[in-house]
């Protein structure tokens, strides 16, 4: 068997590949294919093209994928697509690819936009609510809040040759490539664990506090602060729930173009358990939501103003006694004509209006790079 890294890198010699996911994509119906950290790349999909929306993850059953809204409602449903024709390995997606569709000669050509891409300015909408948030933190609403915002650039995206990139460039990164009529297309590369493992081993992540790639000077008191927050919350919501917290980090983990403070929890789950009991204690973290999380949930819904979508939900594949659900962070969504781009960055009081901006635009560079747009 090839190992994951030979995996990662045979599709250059498959256009086939990329061309048939964008044929796919194009379609009616829904599939996800993916590449966990360092893994092998795998495919799922229903054999009637479709997908289910249960209530809560607390309803799924049996094998497949999940994509996870940050807030369900009627236009971000919670979905699940059975793995019942599945493929594992670039060699089996291909040959499921053949069977699948019909698959162009010519490629996606991918468009121009026209101008610089991000701004050094903040946007007025983002402005007035950075405004709204922060003065909330000041009031002492807040000990944490996430605001967030997506950019969208007229600009034709071929979701296929993305998905590869994005393997071959981030192997420490959940890559994945989902379309479904219920969620649209959406492509990420994300590094944060929401939970993952299988029986009673389990383990989370809390990544807080971002910069630079390029910066190496000590982390700043405001991205210590961020990530001492999250820690907290995560352990506090996990005890109730495991035995054995395991603690490693803050440790420095880089991500594309940032880098970002990391802490990681390994934990046995107490008997009855599952995965849907972490997802319930645990989403959305402080990482993408706020302190306390009720109220802070509460408040980016009514006042953040772009809607997040499938952005800074969780995505994953999970069995009835296993899962590893990802934070959907960095992602865009790809529409017939444009590419939406979202990122996040946490507040705290100490939060500057400038320097919030420029970290989304640090975050928006790693997804600009793999769609081939530039920054």
């Amino acid at each position: 068997m090839s190992s994951p890294q030979h995996q990662t890198e045979a599709p250059r010699t498959f256009s086939f590949i990329p061309r048939a996911l964008d044929a796919l994509a194009s379609e009616a119906g829904s599939f996800a294919v993916y590449r966990e950290p360092d893994g092998m790349v795998r495919m799922t999909r229903q054999k009637d093209g479709g997908c289910s929306a249960p209530e809560n993850p607390a309803a799924l059953e049996g094998s497949g994928f999940v994509m996870a809204p940050f807030a369900s409602g009627p236009d971000t449903p919670l979905i699940f697509i059975r793995d019942e024709q599945g493929a594992t390995g670039w060699d089996e997606i291909r040959d499921l690819l053949r069977a699948l569709v019909s698959v162009p000669a010519d490629a996606v050509k991918p468009s121009s936009p026209t101008g610089p891409v991000l701004s050094d300015t903040p946007s007025p909408s983002y402005a007035r609510a950075f405004s709204l948030f922060h003065d909330a933190l000041v009031r002492g609403v807040f000990r944490k809040i996430v605001l967030a915002r997506s950019q969208s650039v007229p600009f034709t995206c071929s979701p296929g040759h993305a998905f590869l990139n994005a393997c071959r460039r981030y192997p420490n990164a959940m890559v994945s490539l989902v379309h479904s009529p219920a969620c649209g297309t959406w492509l990420g590369a994300t590094p944060e664990i929401l939970v993952k493992g299988g029986g009673s081993s389990w383990q989370s992540m809390a990544l807080a506090g971002t910069r630079p790639f390029t910066d190496t000077a000590p982390w700043s008191v405001k991205n210590l602060e961020e990530q001492a927050l999250v820690s907290r919350y995560i352990r506090d919501r996990l005890s109730p729930l495991c035995r054995g917290i395991e603690t490693r980090g803050p440790w420095t983990a880089p991500a594309g173009s940032v880098q970002h403070l990391r802490t990681d929890f390994f934990f046995d789950a107490l008997p009855g358990v599952s995965a849907a009991g972490f997802v319930a204690a645990l989403h959305p973290t402080p990482a993408v939501c706020g302190l306390p999380q009720d109220e802070a949930r509460a408040f980016i819904l009514s006042s953040e103003g772009s809607g997040r979508r499938y952005y800074s939900g969780y995505l994953g594949p999970r069995t009835d006694d296993s899962a590893s659900f990802y934070v959907n962070l960095r992602c865009v969504e790809i529409l017939p004509s444009a590419t939406v781009f979202y990122a996040g960055g946490g507040l705290l009081p100490a939060s500057e209006l400038a320097s919030e901006w420029r970290e989304t635009c640090h975050k928006m560079r790693t997804m600009l790079s793999i769609t081939g747009m530039g920054a």
